[in-house]
């Protein structure tokens, strides 16, 4: 398993430790092939970045420190599924709180996507008292690529267009390499 750690405000690759630890969540789960993952809506205020997602049974938060995480490296992340051969993982900075998502092929055109989340146990326990098998796990599904990827490109692309560098509250975001990667997307997509 490949493991992106973009907590080090840059991309590095992700210890022993954080494979195992996600290994053990994984394994905790089984997905659902009849459920949908659906992003809705993506905002960045003061630092924090929100995006509202749902799937068949509840609408949650994927929230992270633009000030910590570069944006560039979740776009990164999905824009891998196109070529997805095996699994990833990219955890993301919430300023201390840790959330990921994993991805796993299936077969040529479905993967598994799982994404979870530690908001409450780092808010509600002391930080070095749980790991990410802890995670409480808001969807993981099996979808299809494109199906995935073209709800991702319809949130990303008009926020990353727009997206003020000089307004933002010290951001992390690479634009170029955000642009380049939904490039990618988006030639995928058309084929």
């Amino acid at each position: 398993m490949k493991v992106i750690d973009g907590t080090m405000m840059s991309e590095t690759e992700g210890s022993e430790d954080d494979k195992k630890e996600i290994k053990n969540l994984i394994d905790k789960s089984t997905p659902s092939s009849d459920s949908k993952f659906c992003l809705t809506k993506i905002e960045d205020e003061a630092g924090w970045t929100y995006i509202t997602a749902n799937n068949k049974e509840s609408e949650f938060l994927i929230k992270y420190s633009s000030c910590m995480f570069d944006t560039s490296i979740l776009i990164k992340f999905f824009a891998k599924i196109i070529d997805c051969k095996e699994d990833a993982a990219v955890i993301i900075d919430y300023e201390g709180s840790e959330p990921i998502f994993y991805v796993a092929p299936v077969n040529e055109n479905k993967i598994r996507l799982i994404y979870a989340h530690d908001y409450d146990l780092f808010l509600n326990d002391d930080v070095n008292e749980y790991n990410r098998s802890d995670y409480k796990i808001e969807c993981d599904i099996i979808i299809d690529k494109k199906e995935i990827l073209e709800n991702f490109y319809n949130i990303f692309y008009p926020f990353t267009i727009n997206y003020n560098l000089e307004k933002a509250y010290e951001p992390m975001f690479n634009l170029e390499k955000g642009k380049k990667y939904l490039n990618e997307i988006k030639a995928y997509l058309e084929k």
